[in-house]
């Protein structure tokens, strides 16, 4: 689980979207032989999105609802979850949560006679981005939302139903703000 603290109370009209990215790592102990190391190389500090585990429940109508507290969009090439800030303690709280990973051995070898001694192991560093977004920017990927995760036909036999969010008078699109911030890479054990 990843808590981010604000030091400001929680507003109930702001939305932030929280993003876990990471990125795989070796640590070589030892006198690794080069095409060991190339093997491994191919694809260390390739950026991912992780996959995020969002909650569900709801107020009063808890695991019956089936509208969920958090939405949890694709955005660059991975999962944003998008979600209230939740009082703690006269700050703001945001929680997201995924899977766990630890380090783990991939390789070693240890022979005297042959004068090899080494080992490969692989660990993942992590990055928190966060995201405040305006109202209107948050209409915008309610809509979004809507149009991607809705499991019914969302016509009923008149006319096609539009989730389209606009807020440009006499035409369509949207004018929305958003401000970021990304944590530095960090190892957890």
């Amino acid at each position: 689980m990843f808590s981010i603290h604000l030091s400001e109370e929680p507003r109930p009209e702001e939305h932030f979207g929280i993003q876990v990215l990471r990125r795989k790592l070796y640590e070589f102990l030892g006198d690794v032989p080069q095409e060991t190391m190339a093997r491994y190389g191919e694809d260390a500090g390739i950026v991912e999105a992780d996959d995020l585990y969002v909650n569900t429940e709801t107020g009063e109508n808890g695991w019956m609802s089936s509208i969920g507290s958090d939405m949890t969009l694709s955005f660059d090439k991975g999962e944003m979850q998008i979600s209230q800030a939740v009082g703690y303690g006269g700050r703001s709280l945001l929680t997201t949560w995924v899977a766990p990973t630890e380090r783990r051995m991939l390789e070693m070898s240890y022979n005297p006679i042959m004068n090899t001694n080494y080992s490969v192991a692989e660990y993942y560093e992590y990055k928190i981005r966060v995201m405040r977004f305006s109202e209107e920017t948050v209409n915008y990927l309610k809509a979004r939302y809507v149009i991607e995760e809705s499991d019914i036909p969302i016509d009923f036999g008149f006319t096609p139903t539009s989730y389209t969010y606009t807020n440009v008078i006499g035409g369509l699109g949207v004018f929305g703000a958003a401000s970021v911030y990304e944590s530095e890479w960090t190892s957890y054990e």
